[in-house]
């Protein structure tokens, strides 16, 4: 009897060991839905099963082995939950085509192993699908080619937007890279949006390399072998704060990419490109450790600034450098674009006073400013002649009737 319980016993376990692991097929990864949620081991299963505002959280760490393609409009979270998303082979971790993606929960995307991390792609037309991401606080994206804007037909990307508040950073790469194919010729104003009021980085590249069309705007901060390099498109610097780390470099044209300068902000105008740069600053940092704070040329034939306007911050160069390095003075947009600002070489006044407006002047600390008039000395105005002549009648009045008084009692 005992032997016949003991192989009853080891009959159920092994049916129980050779049963399909139903809950181990799926530990990695929760899909919270409506009224249940469910697990998968895959990110692709995951984004493919989620529902419109989902979420999908990682429970430990996740590698992505190829490429995830995120299509359709719908919108979800992705809660990193503290754990990394590691690209693992010579592909990138996620092409965000379509929809909108949240990536929260203080974790790490990793594409140090992979061919890229995230590239973000417009519509090929007007109106069209386009692809959202935000990178939430807290959130460090880093790797090779970390975050891209990109163009699914290289040369229209209507719609796409970008938002980062959390940390991206570029080894050997640009932290975030805009494809320099990206000219929307439909609509060559309406560009992707980007806004950044995280930071921005790379060891040894640029911090943030608009080579396409963008809008951008930054409050954060970048910093890179050079900070910030755009050759086409919108941007808008907030009290932003831009660094440029790296050797001193020629300004040198470039076909394929940038070379780098070392300068806080790179202007190049270059026919290959979109064009249409717009720049606006207004407060902030902009430091060169070898260079000039802004460092702008172009190659032989093209100058594509349409607009330049300085209102206030610092513009930092290293000693023995000016604080703007312009080569294309004699256009208009350089006659007049400075308002407000501190300009230094060094610990140096740095002369920019060629590129003032009117009204305004550079004092000899560097600060650009409007002059105080100096005060008058007119004398007493008319009404104030009045007073005075009245104070004058009543004490002379005063003394009259005292010399009569004291002569009558005599």
């Amino acid at each position: 009897m005992k032997n016949k319980i003991i192989g009853m016993v080891c009959t159920f376990v092994a049916a129980i060991l050779l049963m399909p692991n139903v809950y181990a097929a799926g530990t990695k990864i929760t899909v919270e839905k409506a009224e249940e949620s469910e697990k998968y081991d895959t990110l692709s299963d995951a984004i493919q099963n989620v529902k419109e505002g989902g979420t999908i959280t990682l429970e430990e760490a996740v590698d992505v082995p190829t490429t995830i393609d995120v299509t359709g409009s719908k919108s979800f979270i992705l809660n990193l939950n503290g754990k990394t998303l590691k690209g693992v082979s010579g592909q990138r971790i996620l092409n965000i085509k379509e929809g909108t993606v949240t990536i929260t929960g203080r974790g790490t995307v990793d594409s140090t192993e992979a061919k890229g991390g995230i590239y973000v792609y417009g519509a090929t037309t007007k109106g069209g699908a386009a692809g959202h991401l935000t990178i939430d606080s807290g959130v460090t994206v880093k790797g090779v080619s970390p975050i891209v804007v990109s163009s699914l037909n290289r040369k229209d990307s209507y719609g796409a937007e970008l938002n980062v508040m959390g940390t991206v950073e570029g080894t050997s790469t640009a932290g975030v890279f805009v494809h320099g194919t990206i000219k929307n010729t439909e609509d060559p104003t309406e560009f992707p949006e980007i806004t950044v009021s995280g930071t921005v980085k790379s060891d040894t590249e640029a911090g943030f390399a608009q080579m396409g069309g963008a809008t951008t705007t930054i409050t954060g901060t970048v910093e890179g072998a050079t900070g910030i390099v755009i050759k086409s498109g919108t941007l808008n610097l907030n009290g932003a704060t831009v660094t440029g780390k790296g050797a001193f470099g020629e300004a040198e044209p470039s076909g394929n990419g940038y070379n780098s300068t070392g300068a806080a902000i790179q202007i190049e105008s270059n026919v290959g490109y979109a064009g249409n740069i717009d720049i606006s600053v207004s407060g902030g940092t902009y430091t060169s450790e070898d260079n000039s704070a802004i460092v702008e040329y172009t190659d032989e034939n093209t100058f594509a600034i349409d607009n330049i306007a300085i209102e206030g911050g610092t513009f930092q160069a290293a000693e023995g450098k000016e604080a703007l390095s312009i080569s294309s003075e004699e256009e208009e947009v350089f006659t007049n674009f400075i308002s407000r600002g501190e300009f230094l070489s060094g610990s140096e006044k740095s002369d920019v006073s060629a590129y003032l407006i009117s009204g305004v002047i550079q004092d000899e600390n560097g600060n650009v400013v409007t002059p105080v008039e100096p005060s008058e000395d007119k004398g007493p105005d008319t009404a104030d002649m009045n007073v005075y002549g009245l104070l004058a009648l009543i004490l002379l009045s005063g003394v009259g009737l005292t010399y009569v008084v004291r002569k009558r009692m005599n």
